[in-house]
């Protein structure tokens, strides 16, 4: 099955050989070996363990001399991704789910070998490599409840070193392929995975970050069937070598532009922290292409400054939306 991961592998990787052509603007939406998660499922319907919010210190990396993991079957490699997703492989980014930019890339294979191919109706695990074995990922479709997760964790490397691990996710209704010209649905369910990355949770964690940008779009006159349109927001972590970026639905009031951050998708994407080069050459092309210099600093897009935004938006019970007034956006 073809999933949103996998087109935006494709579309990362146009990105990074220097493509030329801009996409139209539409919606297209770690090493912790020790810790193997037994445990299987009696039903397809998976149960989410609790969240605890607690930093936990990084981990230590693998030794010199690697041994192979063993193939996880289906619903352990489930179960192990949503542990990881839990508490983020008990580390602090730039560790993402257990894994450290500065890994081997023998080290990041070891951990993505664990996860076997699988398709069925209720969970599909697909491994990915691509660029001549410098981009490695695994991506996983997961029936959780009524909804489908979509789940993705990447590396790319450059003299057997890791250079950026990426981890995207979104949500679809069912096991088909869902239009790319409109919004993916949002469901509360996405949050009870996928918490300790969302935006409250972050700002807490890791405080004001250096950076926030705002990205949107006005409605193409040329591309009628396109009814929605996303709303992007990126907060730029470079010195501790990190960005997270969400991703919701544009929604239009009165003379502004609107993006609800409580319900939105996450990406994050980490590397060695203040490494230029890297974040020039292999980061910035995930923000969204070549096309970075679209992005808008918080202060311009909106009223807020960065403080006000981190005290409103670091409170968990904050449902505002963020406005932007549609003139600050350039028609297409």
């Amino acid at each position: 099955m073809k999933k949103n991961f996998i087109f935006m592998l494709i579309m990362v990787l146009v990105s990074l050989v220097g493509c030329s052509s801009k996409p139209d603007n539409l919606i297209t939406q770690t090493e912790s070996p020790s810790v193997i998660i037994t445990s299987t499922l009696n039903s397809p319907t998976l149960t989410i363990p609790s969240v605890t919010f607690t930093p936990f210190p990084t981990p230590s990396s693998l030794p010199p001399t690697l041994t192979p993991l063993p193939k996880l079957a289906p619903d352990e490699s489930v179960n192990l991704l949503f542990e990881l997703l839990m508490n983020n492989g008990q580390c602090l980014l730039p560790c993402l789910l257990g894994l450290k930019p500065e890994n081997s890339s023998l080290e990041m294979r070891n951990f993505l070998n664990q996860f076997a191919s699988v398709d069925s109706d209720e969970i599909s695990i697909e491994r990915v490599r691509a660029d001549g074995g410098k981009f490695n990922a695994v991506s996983f479709f997961v029936r959780y409840d009524d909804i489908y997760l979509n789940i993705g964790v990447s590396s790319y490397e450059a003299q057997n070193q890791i250079k950026r691990l990426s981890l995207d996710s979104s949500v679809y209704k069912d096991n088909s392929n869902e239009s790319l010209v409109n919004f993916l649905p949002w469901d509360p369910k996405y949050a009870e995975v996928m918490g300790y990355y969302l935006l409250p949770q972050m700002l807490t964690t890791y405080r004001e970050p250096s950076e926030v940008l705002v990205l949107t779009y006005r409605n193409d006159r040329q591309r009628p069937d396109v009814t929605s349109y996303p709303f992007f927001l990126v907060l730029l972590y470079p010195d501790k070598g990190f960005y997270v970026k969400y991703e919701m639905e544009r929604v239009v009031s009165g003379a502004n532009f609107l993006g609800c951050p409580s319900e939105s998708f996450v990406d994050v994407v980490v590397w060695t922290p203040n490494d230029d080069e890297v974040f020039e050459s292999i980061v910035k092309p995930t923000i969204n292409g070549e096309y970075f210099s679209d992005y808008k600093p918080l202060s311009e897009a909106t009223s807020l400054t960065i403080e006000g935004f981190y005290q409103g938006f670091s409170n968990p019970e904050n449902q505002n939306c963020l406005e932007t007034p549609i003139e600050t956006w350039p028609n297409p």
